[in-house]
């Protein structure tokens, strides 16, 4: 019994389900069958908006031409020609003038005609017609263009049946209006060319009530077309212009129908047929026909039929197999969540871990969500900025014409890539490179905007320090030519300086004339060494010292000529700081320093200049900024005043030799210059920071440093003679080597001459014996000093030699004097210098 309930329950819900199934079944056929025709109808009606549009912008367009034609008319180089024919009636001239313009327009551009009317609208000239003339103009664009004054247009109904765009515009001459030109083209050419890029067949049809049955059946004949009056009831068909290209079953069946209807009709063959037909309005307002566009949807028609039975179809099978189906598609709705879930995090991933900051923001402009490589770079947490606008990180350094061209960037492309400065949660300024783009919904609205940077600080930083050595490297080239050059001339000078001094016949006068000008040459020469300083291509002697002594000399130095006003002091965090520098360079380093710090503070009512050292350990950034440092364990002296400062504009400057913004006569504008050149050679750095009114400090930065030889440095009041020693002067600039002979000779030494390396290497070859001392210019033609030094050396490994050079103190001359302690001494030399360094050579034991 029980058993029996349980089937009897079964057949209840199995009937009741069948029930639902049927019912259901029919509510679907009914719904998808409205859904179909309403799918069909609305693209057709789509497609005639938008061919409704097409031939509205034809005429527009034809329109725009025909003006632009006119404007050409009476702007042209006939323009003259023009009005005068037309203000005298001549109109043959006129046709004459205007003949090949209006030909060329017709069989180019198939325009139908081109009047010529004057001010009452009276014919002058029809360039179609040229035998008619005198007739008044009655049609609307020709009246609005009178009443006007200004250019009329419109599609107008011709006496033959014919429609015509025409465009009627005044005449303007001398600023006057003189009367009126119309061009027209027939509406068919534009029908034609929308037909042919779209799949709808368009027809015009017309009222009957318009026409004359027989003007129409002549106008046919005349125009060689052949749709008959009687084609349709109470309309004719003016388009297209042959019968045989209309089914008027068709058009007759569709233009009879009920107005609740459906807008597809069949044919005979059984070919489904897409109708719209919208109301032609003239140029004078009025509605005379219609414009019906049809379309072939029999595919359409039948796909649509077959795709509702086919959902039908399988609307059943899936509802008589839904329930065995249902495990599998949980299953199935499971395993999707879980990929998709998967793919999320995935996302999330991806965009939290990213390398690149990344910001997303909604359509308002306010964050969303931030990455962790934002919070890195910006230094705000996530939970800062959630809600706020970007512009807390602006820093305006851009303007906002560089925002308001950023923004319309993005709405023209959707996009916006660039460089841009923004600020820190600490307010420091970084450069970052940015791309924003807009991201859009399914209406083509914009949703939210993403933006994802990347800190370019250290890599604008390495492309300005690889600038920076391009313009060391092409200062290192010009600096060392100059050099060379200069030096040898001015050892040329100071040489000559020397014999006319010794000249017993000398008077007193010229002689304290002649060491002014001694003076201003080596004055010169140590402006070359600065520069040579600069460029890390000077003779230095570096020893490790404490520095501290040297800047307590700098200091009193200074304060000797400072006024009582200026504040000087020092300050130091140990009692010693042992660095490997030249002394004497470290000592003028500081003495230039200095002295600026005091021309910085000479408006400052309390000028106050503070020297402190300490121990500095170099962190990330600073190498950064200086890769060429050779340890991270620095001596930090920095050079501090509260004068003026440096404006922006020159900072960037302030290294470069002989750039100062002091008068002219208040220095050459080397001394910083000088600074950087001899910190990269102690493999050191510089750093100035300068605000304008607040003040400047320089900061050096000292490391621990190999000794690296250096040729011998010798220093003394008085002239050594020599006692007849034979001496191998090398030497390619011939002045410096007569100055440098007669001198040498005027010394008390024997003097064989070569003029490069391979002369040098010969005559020794003939005179070793008697040569005591071979000297070797660095630079010269055919053989270099450094070769011509060691092939001497490989016939006496004893020989003594000394080079003598303007600039050069590359690594193979470094090794050169390190390895057989040669001595270099450098141009312009001073002759007692020389003479005490020869009797260094010569008398080991002798002392100074």
């Amino acid at each position: 019994m029980q058993l029996e309930h349980n089937h009897s329950i079964l057949k209840k819900v199995v009937a009741a389900t069948v029930a639902g199934f049927i019912i259901l079944v029919a509510c679907f056929y009914y719904a998808m069958q409205r859904q179909q025709s309403q799918e069909l109808i609305s693209a057709i009606g789509n497609n005639a908006e938008m061919i409704t549009k097409e031939i509205s912008s034809n005429i527009s367009i034809r329109t725009t031409w025909m003006i632009s034609m006119f404007e050409h008319v009476q702007r042209s180089g006939d323009a003259e020609t023009y009005a005068q024919s037309f203000l005298q009636r001549d109109r043959n001239r006129l046709y004459q003038a205007a003949e090949h313009f209006y030909l060329g327009l017709k069989q180019r551009n198939k325009i139908t005609h081109m009047y010529f009317l004057d001010m009452q609208r009276t014919v002058v000239l029809r360039m179609h017609q040229p035998a008619r003339f005198g007739d008044v103009i009655e049609r609307g664009s020709a009246k609005e263009a009178e009443a006007t004054g200004a250019v009329s247009s419109g599609v107008e109904l011709g006496p033959l049946g014919t429609l015509t765009l025409r465009v009627v515009m005044p005449w303007i001459y001398q600023g006057k209006r003189i009367g009126y030109m119309e061009m027209g083209i027939e509406l068919e050419d534009i029908l034609q060319v929308v037909a042919s890029n779209n799949d709808f067949n368009i027809f015009l049809i017309l009222k009957k009530e318009l026409f004359n049955s027989t003007d129409w059946q002549d106008g046919q004949k005349i125009l060689a077309r052949n749709n008959d009056w009687s084609l349709l009831d109470h309309d004719v068909i003016a388009y297209p212009t042959k019968a045989n290209d209309v089914n008027t079953r068709i058009i007759t069946s569709y233009l009879n129908r009920s107005t609740d209807e459906r807008l597809y009709v069949e044919d005979d063959q059984g070919v489904t047929y897409g109708m719209i037909d919208i109301p032609f309005i003239d140029a004078s307002g009025d509605e005379i026909g219609r414009l019906l566009l049809q379309v072939d949807i029999s595919t359409a028609y039948l796909n649509s039929r077959q795709g509702m039975y086919l959902m039908l179809a399988v609307l059943m099978i899936v509802i008589s197999i839904i329930v065995a189906l249902l495990c599998l598609v949980i299953l199935k709705a499971e395993k999707a969540r879980d990929l998709a879930e998967f793919r999320l995090k995935l996302s999330s991933e991806a965009l939290a871990n990213t390398v690149e900051g990344i910001m997303i923001t909604d359509k308002r402009g306010l964050i969303v969500d931030v990455n962790r490589a934002f919070e890195r770079v910006t230094g705000f947490s996530r939970e800062e900025v959630l809600g706020k606008n970007p512009n807390i990180l602006q820093s305006n350094c851009q303007d906002k014409h560089f925002y308001a061209a950023l923004w319309q960037s993005i709405n023209e492309t959707g996009a916006w890539h660039g460089r841009i400065v923004n600020k820190r949660k600490n307010g420091e300024l970084y450069p970052e490179r940015l791309s924003i783009t807009a991201i859009k919904g399914e209406h083509a609205d914009v949703t939210n905007y993403i933006g994802i940077f990347s800190d370019v600080s250290e890599a604008e930083l390495i492309e300005q320090q690889a600038h920076e050595l391009n313009k060391m490297q092409s200062l290192h080239t010009l600096v060392g030519g100059i050099a060379h050059e200069f030096n040898n001339m001015l050892a040329g000078i100071t040489g000559n300086l020397y014999l006319v001094r010794s000249e017993p016949d000398v008077s007193p006068k010229i002689i304290d004339r002649l060491t002014v000008v001694e003076t201003i040459a080596f004055r010169a020469a140590d402006i070359i060494r600065r520069l040579l300083a600069f460029t890390s291509q000077d003779i230095i002697s570096k020893q490790k010292i404490d520095m501290l002594p040297v800047i307590s000399q700098a200091i009193d130095t200074q304060r000797q000529a400072l006024s009582k006003q200026v504040q000087l002091t020092m300050h130091a965090s140990a009692d010693a700081f042992t660095v490997e520098v030249d002394e004497n360079q470290l000592f003028q380093i500081l003495i230039n320093l200095i002295t600026n710090a005091v021309d910085a503070t000479e408006q400052v009512e309390l000028p106050e200049i503070t020297i402190s050292v300490d121990r500095y350990v170099a962190d990330e950034h600073f190498m950064v900024r200086h890769p060429d440092l050779i340890s991270i364990n620095l001596v930090k002296l920095t050079v501090l005043d509260n004068g003026c400062g440096i404006s922006d504009e020159h900072l960037e400057y302030i290294f470069d030799p002989f750039y100062t913004t002091k008068a002219v006569g208040d220095g050459p504008g080397l001394g910083l210059s000088m600074a950087y050149g001899a910190m990269k050679s102690y493999g050191g750095a510089i750093e100035v920071v300068s605000r304008e009114t607040v003040g400047t400090s320089v900061h050096l930065y000292f490391p621990d440093l190999e000794h690296i030889p250096s040729g011998l440095e010798i220093e003394n009041n008085g002239i050594i003679r020599g006692e007849g020693e034979t001496i191998l002067l090398v030497d390619d600039d011939v002045m410096v080597l007569d100055t440098a002979c007669k001198v040498l000779k005027r010394l008390g030494y024997e003097v064989l001459l070569a003029t490069n390396g391979k002369e040098a290497l010969e005559r020794y070859q003939e005179s070793q014996s008697d040569i005591d001392l071979v000297m070797l210019d660095v630079v010269m033609p055919v053989m270099g000093g450094i070769d011509a030094a060691l092939a001497i050396r490989a016939i006496n490994t004893h020989v003594k030699i000394m080079f003598i050079t303007g600039f050069d103190v590359r690594d193979r001359l470094k090794k050169q004097i390190s390895r057989n302690g040669d001595v270099v001494l450098r141009k312009p030399f001073n002759v007692k210098k020389l003479s005490q360094v020869l009797q260094g050579i010569f008398h080991p034991d002798f002392q100074i």
